[in-house]
């Protein structure tokens, strides 16, 4: 993660982080054929964990990794 922090701010070395991890979820998903759209009443909460706990958390490691 340092190495990666040298090349990017920490915040957009975040988001590529869990884009990446996003694509290759819905790759290995959609070649395991169990892609498929969460119900629309869990979307709020889908949305607000990934955001909130995930990519937050990540944000504040890589700020405090920051050289």
């Amino acid at each position: 993660m340092k190495t990666g922090l040298e090349s990017a701010d920490p915040k957009w070395f975040a988001v590529l982080r869990v884009a990446g991890a996003g694509v290759v979820v819905f790759a290995v998903s959609a070649t395991v054929g169990r892609l498929r759209p969460p119900p629309r009443h869990d979307v709020p909460v889908v949305l607000s964990v990934g955001a909130g706990a995930n990519a937050f958390n990540l944000i504040l490691i890589f700020i405090a990794l920051y050289p």
